[in-house]
């Protein structure tokens, strides 16, 4: 029998600066990307979107709003959306694409992450985070935070690719920390969440859970 020699999985340079861009782009390379994820994930927002049924005159918290594009569709539904994100960067793209919005006080953008949101208990109706918890400080406690800040009946929508699924090569896994869809649904009861759903979007996933 063959012997199998063992594949280095270990991003290059390529992959670390890829990675750490996505966590938290700037620069060039964050602008390209930032104008990428428009359209690429385009597709599961707008399902994201769908399952979260944002109703006029709900206040919406989005979770790493990046360039903005999901923060203009909720903001069309009627609703009232906060837009967090880490990255000073994505914050003025996303406020370029929301100029008017932001004039009229249906969409509100500030720097921040999962791991302190900058709002009162019980603030929002709904909330949503598309490929974004993989770079949260601490899912846990970010999951916590944003239990908090959800009135009792509350929704949130989360869409990630599940790491039974499979990373692909080039992330680097000391920033992309993905969890499988069952420590997702484990984390989501253990902070305080209810009825989670599962629904299976091609080789992603979106898990919509309830505040009780």
């Amino acid at each position: 029998m063959a012997r199998q020699c063992s594949v280095d999985r270990r991003p290059g340079p390529f992959g670390r600066t890829v990675s750490a861009q996505a966590a938290r782009p700037h620069g060039l390379i964050g602008w390209a990307l930032g104008h990428l994820w428009v359209h690429e994930t385009a597709a599961i927002n707008d399902r994201v979107i769908a399952l979260l049924e944002p109703a006029a005159g709900e206040q919406v918290l989005e979770l790493g709003c990046g360039p903005g594009r999901t923060a203009a569709e909720i903001a069309r539904h009627g609703a009232q959306v906060t837009g967090l994100d880490p990255s000073p960067a994505m914050i003025a793209a996303a406020g370029r694409r929301n100029r008017a919005a932001i004039d009229a006080g249906t969409v509100r953008l500030l720097i921040g992450d999962a791991g302190a949101v900058p709002a009162p208990d019980a603030s929002y109706q709904a909330a949503l985070a598309v490929h974004t918890i993989y770079f949260w400080p601490d899912l846990d406690a970010g999951l916590r935070e944003v239990h908090r800040v959800l009135l009792p009946g509350g929704r949130l929508a989360i869409g990630f690719r599940p790491a039974e699924h499979g990373r692909p090569r080039r992330l680097d896994p000391k920033i992309y920390k993905i969890p499988t869809t069952n420590q997702l649904i484990k984390a989501l009861g253990a902070a305080g969440f209810a009825e989670p759903i599962v629904h299976e979007v091609g080789s992603a996933a979106i898990v919509v859970a309830t505040r009780p």
